[in-house]
């Protein structure tokens, strides 16, 4: 269940300018001036407490008219167990006004790990559209809005990750095998890589093994994911390939999704990994 604690109602100056929809330069000015209350680390950051943010926001009443988020963090409000996976599910389904609160964005913005945004609420509600879907209690259009919604969100969350600019981030390729059309396991993997301080390349959907390696050795990638939950292809021939386009290249080959057979591929650098927080850990080490 995720949890808030104190430690977590702190928010560092690009979140801020992120939410703010203003630049970092802005967000430090305005602590400089005393307009704004923060705590400096001793690293030189800024960061800003929950209660300072309510007291500016209270200030600037345009902020707190114009953004859902900001309100409720001005008001120190409490996610309700509403706002669970099933909560952010009826948001998705209902399409209502309600949909545009971003539970996502909240939930990150107050500190709770990306990762476990993603398993305890993301995935749940992944789970729970294809099993309506598939009984027949979601039509497809309304299983297309929902992703569609979700995707929305995603990108949303997207934004308020600092953008990797360092050109000695290593590099991961992350790809939907052959076909395979389901790529919202790509976004969550590019997030999740993103916040870590990799640089992505996305391929996308139904992708040729022969590709996954030419862009693996193209951009000197350390990592390469693949996602397989609903594509039929013969994975030991798909994965044959990528062995023998990758050559000489060292690097991971991480195995992600349900679609995958309990089959144990031999190799130590093919590995299948059964969460996002396993494959994280593992993927951290790459960075050395």
């Amino acid at each position: 269940m995720i949890k808030f604690t104190k430690e977590t109602s702190y928010y560092s100056a690009p979140a801020l300018a992120k939410l703010l929809e203003v630049n970092v330069s802005t967000i430090k000015r305005w602590v400089d001036k005393g307009i704004l209350k923060a705590e400096i680390t001793s690293g030189g950051h800024r960061r800003v407490s929950a209660d300072d943010l309510a007291v500016f926001v209270a200030k600037q009443k345009k902020l707190k008219k114009n953004s859902y988020i900001i309100g409720r963090l001005a008001k120190q409000s409490v996610l309700s167990p509403q706002h669970s996976w099933e909560g952010y599910y009826y948001f998705l389904f209902s399409n209502t006004s309600l949909s545009s609160r971003n539970i996502l964005e909240e939930y990150f913005l107050r500190g709770v790990k990306l990762v476990e945004i993603i398993e305890q609420i993301i995935l749940p509600v992944l789970a729970k559209v294809g099993q309506a879907w598939e009984q027949g209690r979601l039509s497809i259009y309304e299983e297309h809005r929902m992703v569609f919604l979700l995707r929305s969100d995603l990108i949303r969350l997207d934004r308020m990750i600092p953008a990797v600019t360092s050109a000695k981030s290593p590099a991961v390729v992350l790809a939907c095998v052959k076909d395979e059309n389901h790529e919202i396991p790509l976004f969550l993997l590019h997030l999740l890589l993103k916040q870590a301080g990799f640089k992505t390349i996305i391929l996308g959907i139904n992708t040729p093994a022969q590709d996954t390696a030419l862009a693996v050795a193209k951009n000197k990638a350390k990592i390469l994911c693949l996602t397989k939950s609903f594509s039929k292809m013969n994975e030991e021939t798909y994965l044959q390939t990528v062995k023998k386009h990758l050559g000489e290249n060292k690097v991971l080959v991480a195995l992600g999704g349900a679609g995958w057979s309990g089959k144990n591929y031999q190799g130590q650098n093919f590995k299948k990994f059964s969460n996002f927080k396993g494959f994280l850990e593992q993927a951290v080490k790459y960075k050395k």
